[in-house]
């Protein structure tokens, strides 16, 4: 079952990754013969792959078994999907 402390955990790590995307994102195309560029790129690069790799506890949500179950009404996907709206809208 999902925490707050999961929920939490998932929304410092995709705020970590967005502001690494975006600083590294203002600096990536200075020039293609600029040094700084092709490393600003690659920084870049780094972080757009870490976040398309980070995998998180409420991943599951949107997951085909955990929407069947949801639209069946079981218990368990109906808590969880509720407990998530109210930690993370």
């Amino acid at each position: 079952m999902l925490t707050r402390d999961d929920i939490a955990q998932v929304e410092r790590i995709e705020n970590a990754h967005h502001k690494a995307i975006h600083s590294t994102f203002a600096c990536r195309n200075q020039g293609p013969k600029a040094w700084k560029a092709w490393e600003a790129w690659e920084a870049w690069e780094d972080a757009t792959s870490a976040w398309h790799a980070q995998r998180y506890p409420t991943n599951k949500l949107w997951e085909d078994d955990f929407l069947a179950d949801l639209r069946e009404s079981e218990r368990r996907a109906i808590e969880e999907s509720i407990f998530y709206l109210e930690v993370d809208p």
